[in-house]
């Protein structure tokens, strides 16, 4: 069949390099075969982009032959549109996609160990214990890692600068959460982001206190403020941004938690380089809250590692965060997401974040909006 591929998140060299790195740690596990069905990893080693990921599908990687792809049978326009695999494996919806797997599986290698994803939110507990029956002779293990570890260094894109600047210009007493939430929707349609992990948060007044609130429709009042986060994406990487604007006469506890956020951040900032470890990160950052005496406002991580996501989330946190005595050490090349935020429930609250890259003699800001204390 003609490929019509679209311009892809990376070139061919990528691709080869990529899959190198994977089957490096296969060996070095003593893995034959390697299942990967979570869909942020199989868009990182395929290029696959498609949101029809609620349906099964796995990149199945062997020591000396091409990845196969098992796909849903009406995913092949995305797979021939969005990847560099060429031996696609087509189930359509009323066939047993985990029975199709194995018989890939046994055809591939006929002794050692089989890798799946234990983690993923796709192998379920009834698809194991199909894979288990269907591969009785070989030896199952979790390879949840192997994927992940070579996720960690990554370069992210961002546009959110664009559409916070958007929002921010928006923001007046009268307008409401839901026109701002669509005045971002637009900018970040419009400046070229895909569909998101998971919605942008926008609060004001006391919602500003609550943890992820997004929009409920409430209308903007004077001598408040507003608390907004929102993610881009391109090409499945994601960035994100978080500030807060006050409108007029702010409470002066206000400001001072505003003044301890942002001085966590930059300490933050400050501290990243490679070499130092993900609970030294924090500790910079918890630091600064700690002295203020306003840790009860925080109790959270610093940050977490933000790139490649489906939803329902756009960030890494599930296998990489700055957070209190985390011994990761940083790479050139991880990208963050740093909010530190202090909030008081029903009261209100102040935030605001940076996207950064590891450099190679520390740290460059990607994200691009220069003032986190917003005054209107």
């Amino acid at each position: 069949m003609e490929r019509h591929r679209k311009k892809l998140a990376f070139d061919i060299v990528e691709f080869q390099e990529r899959l190198s790195r994977i089957r490096k740690r296969m060996e070095e596990s003593g893995i034959s075969l390697l299942l990967v069905d979570t869909p942020e990893n199989i868009t990182y080693l395929t290029g696959l982009e498609t949101p029809g990921y609620y349906m099964y599908s796995c990149a199945v990687i062997s020591m000396d032959q091409d990845i196969r792809l098992v796909l849903r049978r009406a995913e092949i326009a995305n797979a021939l549109t969005t990847t560099w695999i060429d031996d696609l494996v087509l189930y359509d919806d009323t066939q047993d996609p985990i029975r199709l797997l194995s018989d890939v599986a046994k055809n591939l290698v006929r002794a050692g160990k089989i890798a799946t994803e234990m983690d993923s939110s796709f192998m379920t507990v009834n698809h194991y214990k199909e894979l288990i029956s269907y591969l009785g002779n070989f030896e199952i293990v979790d390879g949840s890692s192997i994927v992940l570890e070579a996720r960690k260094i990554k370069r992210a894109a961002q546009i959110v600068s664009v559409a916070m600047e958007r929002a921010v210009e928006a923001i007046e007493p009268g307008r409401n959460e839901n026109e701002i939430a669509g005045v971002i929707f637009d900018a970040l349609i419009n400046q070229g982001s895909e569909f998101l992990g998971m919605e942008p948060f926008v609060n004001a007044g006391p919602r500003t206190g609550t943890l992820h609130a997004s929009w409920q429709g409430r209308e903007i009042q004077n001598n408040e403020s507003i608390l907004i986060e929102i993610g881009g994406c391109v090409n499945r990487y994601h960035a994100a941004l978080m500030r807060t604007v006050f409108l007029g006469v702010v409470p002066e506890e206000l400001r001072h938690w505003a003044d301890v956020a942002i001085e966590a951040l930059d300490a933050a900032i400050d501290a990243i380089r490679p070499g130092v470890t993900a609970g030294q990160v924090d500790q910079a950052c918890r630091a600064v809250i700690e002295k203020a005496g306003l840790y009860e406002k925080f109790r959270k991580r610093t940050g977490y590692s933000i790139g490649l996501a489906y939803a329902p989330d756009w960030g890494e946190g599930h296998f990489m965060s700055l957070q209190k005595d985390d011994p990761t050490v940083l790479k050139p090349g991880m990208t963050f997401h740093m909010p530190p935020a202090l909030r008081e429930y029903g009261k209100y609250g102040f935030g605001a974040s940076e996207t950064v890259l590891v450099t190679e003699s520390g740290c460059e800001v990607l994200t691009t909006l220069p003032d986190r204390l917003l005054c209107k």
